[in-house]
């Protein structure tokens, strides 16, 4: 009998881990239909994970009439039984606004409680939100138990800090100081002062206006989900062409993280735009001679297809680049309409404008991101709409594990 057999049968003869596999597998396959009656027939056993997960695809409206109350419910529900993915996507809900308006103190109080039950990122972000920084005393009690928790490169964060004598349980850590620890007021509001280095079109620079210990963690949550970067190409929509080499990441809201979101509002804050216009977050690598050859960024209106999705969505505004490490040669971002480059450092932004003042596509802003010449390059890519976005865009599927 085949695997696949096997599973069908295990989920028919009730076996509610199978019904979540084999949801998960037709979602995957789009068959969205019967993905939700299998998925409701495991939450109906009160199985943790496949309850959780039903309440994210309602709150996503992912294979389901889409329903942010019903699906807030579940989660909570699933999170107060012991489910640390449910308190860490309720965390993620409160801080993107996918709940409703930011809720920061929501957020908070749901990622910490993820963390106090064990939940490997939630522990990391936790770590590098305490206001001490790397001078927190319980840091590396947090990152050695988030590695043990099966996030690998919390070991490398938490090199600078002495490992504690034995493992400390999640459990046993003082949650209301880690709780008190974090100052969401500082983290939002911190932003270098930019160099302007045009006004026409706009581009600035911000250096060190993110820490090294994000950037990491970027790096760390990209890396294992890396696919072939692809570009628009009108009448065709996306797919991978010879212009660009490198690999992506899309950090969709199924994804992301109340770290992220800190993120977004500190980039929102630095290109003097509302948060909710932002598209998904993408994380780019460079590889050694691996480059984005020359392009826009905006959409041209001259093309059906990309005059279409100005209508729906808004036209592509503004950009801005995170350059997530150093240690690479070349790499550069360069806009041969203006004779000017930029290479940046782990933690610097630079941020410019697509579109002149009356909303125009601007040439001027023709860029590239040339190749490194030895090394590798990681940026995270920010596209900023000229208008909120109506609803999330489930670009993958939303996966509890």
């Amino acid at each position: 009998m085949s695997s696949q057999l096997k599973l069908v049968a295990a989920a028919t003869g009730g076996n509610p881990g199978a019904q979540l596999v084999l949801a998960e597998r037709l979602a995957h396959e789009g068959e969205g239909e019967a993905a939700i009656v299998w998925l409701a027939r495991a939450a109906g056993t009160g199985h943790a994970e496949s309850f959780a997960l039903f309440g994210v695809w309602q709150l996503l409206g992912y294979n389901i009439e889409r329903n942010v109350d019903e699906g807030l419910e579940r989660l909570a529900i699933a999170a107060r039984s012991g489910e640390d993915r449910a308190a860490a996507f309720l965390a993620n809900a409160h801080a993107s606004g996918l709940a409703g308006a930011t809720d920061w103190t929501r957020a908070l109080d749901w990622l910490v409680e993820a963390a106090r039950m064990g939940n490997a990122r939630a522990l990391v972000q936790v770590a590098l939100l305490q206001s001490a920084g790397t001078a927190h005393p319980h840091r590396a009690a947090l990152l050695h138990a988030a590695f043990h928790a099966g996030f690998d490169a919390a070991s490398t964060m938490a090199a600078a800090s002495p490992a504690p004598s034995h493992p400390i349980a999640p459990a046993a850590l003082p949650w209301p100081e880690l709780r008190a620890g974090i100052d969401i007021s500082s983290l939002l509001a911190s932003a270098p002062a930019a160099e302007i280095h045009f006004e026409s079109p706009w581009i600035a620079t911000r250096r060190a206006a993110v820490s090294e210990d994000i950037c990491r963690y970027l790096i760390a949550i990209a890396a294992p989900r890396l696919e072939p970067a692809m570009v628009n190409v009108p009448g065709q929509g996306q797919g991978a062409h010879q212009m660009r080499s490198n690999s992506f990441m899309t950090i969709g809201p199924a994804y992301g993280d109340l770290l992220i979101q800190v993120l977004n509002a500190r980039l929102a804050c630095m290109t003097s735009t509302p948060v909710e216009c932002q598209e998904d977050s993408n994380v780019l690598r460079y590889l050694s001679g691996e480059s984005y050859d020359d392009h826009y960024d905006f959409f041209d209106p001259a093309a059906p297809d990309f005059r279409d999705e100005i209508a729906r969505n808004g036209q592509r505004v503004a950009t801005a680049l995170v350059y997530l490490n150093s240690g690479y040669e070349g790499g550069a971002t360069e806009f041969p309409n203006l004779g000017w480059q930029f290479r940046g450092n782990r933690g610097d932004v630079i941020a410019w404008r697509n579109v002149k003042p009356d909303g125009s596509p601007d040439p001027r802003t023709l860029h590239a991101g040339r190749p490194p010449l030895s090394g590798e390059k990681w940026i995270l890519s920010k596209w900023i709409r000229s208008r909120p976005r109506a609803a999330p865009i489930i670009a993958a599927i939303p996966r509890t594990r």
